[in-house]
C-alpha cells in the first residue's frame, strides 16, 4: 500500500549524513518514513515556499530553512550534506490543497536539491487525463526526481509505486527491503490496477449506468464529471454557510464542524441521505 511506500522507500533514498525538508502537514507515512531514515529532519510552513526577511511562523518557509541548513551543514562535523530532499504531497489529503510544486522546483532547482512527491491523492483523479498535479500545474515530470502513488485510491487495487530515472529504479530494486522481502503483486491486483488505468485513459470502450440511462462516458469525460462536481459542491458548501477547506479541481472536500460532539450526529445523517463521508477528531 502508499503507506508502506513512503515508508520504505525513504529510508532508502536518504540516510545518515543527509537532510529531509518536510512539508509541516505531510502524511504519517511520509513522517514515519523519514524517522526511520536516520537523516536529519527539517519541517518546513506548510505550502510556504520563499524565505522573508521578517517571520511570524514556528516553522521556516522552505527557501529559508534550505538556505540555513546548506550554510550550517552537518550538526557536529559542518559538512556539506550528502543529499538534500524536498518532501511534499500532490493533493493534501487532510485539507485538499494542491502543492505549489512550480515554486518548489524552482526552489529546489537553485540549491540543487532532490525532489519527493507524494501523489496517492492525486494521480487518476485531477488533470486532463488523470495525470496528477504535474498535468494540472503545468510541471514538466522530468523536472520531479521521485514520485509517488498508491493503488488503493484511484486504481482500486492494493500497493504502491515509485517512478524515477533508470538508474533510481534499479537501485531500489535491489536495495529497498519492501521490494527484497515483499511478495508479488498478484495476478488479479495487477489486472484491476491495468484496468483502471485504460478506464481512465479511455481505452476500456465501456459504457457507464446512471439513473438507469446508459450513456458512453470516457475516461476524459469521467475525469471532467469529477472535477466539475467538485468544483460545483465545494462552493454550495459555503453557501450555505459550511467551513470548506481546500482548493478547487481537488477531489479531497475537508468540511470542519469544530464540536467533537456533532461528528456522530453528522456522519449519521450524511449515511441517512446516502452521502459518503469520511468523519474523524483531529487534535
Amino acid at each position: 500500500m502508499g503507506f508502506v511506500t513512503n515508508s520504505a522507500i525513504l529510508p532508502v533514498l536518504v540516510g545518515e549524513g543527509g537532510i529531509i525538508l518536510s512539508d509541516k502537514l505531510n502524511h504519517r507515512s511520509i513522517i514515519y518514513g523519514c524517522s526511520a531514515s536516520g537523516a536529519t529532519v527539517r519541517i518546513f510552513e506548510h505550502n510556504s515556499m520563499f524565505s522573508t526577511i521578517h517571520l511570524t511562523i514556528s516553522f521556516g518557509r522552505t527557501e529559508e530553512v534550505l538556505r540555513e541548513e546548506i550554510a550550517k551543514g552537518q550538526p557536529g562535523t559542518h559538512k556539506p550534506w550528502k543529499k538534500i530532499i524536498v518532501v511534499l504531497e500532490g493533493i493534501y489529503s487532510m485539507e485538499g490543497e494542491l502543492c505549489k510544486l512550480p515554486e518548489i522546483i524552482t526552489v529546489c532547482k537553485k540549491y540543487k536539491a532532490y525532489t519527493y512527491l507524494d501523489e496517492a491523492h492525486s494521480i487518476g483523479v485531477v488533470g486532463k487525463t488523470g495525470r496528477g498535479v504535474c498535468e494540472v500545474l503545468g510541471v514538466d515530470t522530468a523536472d520531479v526526481d521521485v514520485m509517488m502513488g498508491s493503488f488503493t485510491k484511484s486504481f482500486g487495487s492494493c500497493g504502491g509505486y515509485i517512478v524515477g530515472s533508470k538508474e533510481l529504479i534499479e537501485y531500489l530494486k535491489y536495495t529497498c527491503p519492501a521490494h527484497l522481502y515483499g511478495t508479488t503483486i498478484s495476478p488479479p491486483t495487477a489486472q484491476q490496477i491495468l484496468s483502471a488505468i485504460k478506464v481512465i485513459l479511455g481505452e476500456d470502450g465501456s459504457s457507464r449506468c446512471m439513473l438507469n440511462k446508459f450513456w458512453l462516458c470516457t475516461g476524459a469525460q469521467k475525469l471532467t464529471q469529477i472535477r466539475e462536481n467538485n468544483n460545483f459542491f465545494r462552493p454550495k458548501l459555503q453557501k450555505i454557510g459550511f467551513k470548506v477547506l481546500g482548493d478547487n479541481d481537488s477531489t479531497v472536500i475537508p468540511i470542519m464542524i469544530y464540536n467533537p460532539g456533532k461528528i456522530p450526529a453528522f456522519s449519521r445523517e450524511c449515511l441517512r441521505q446516502n452521502l459518503s463521508t469520511i468523519c474523524f477528531y483531529a487534535v
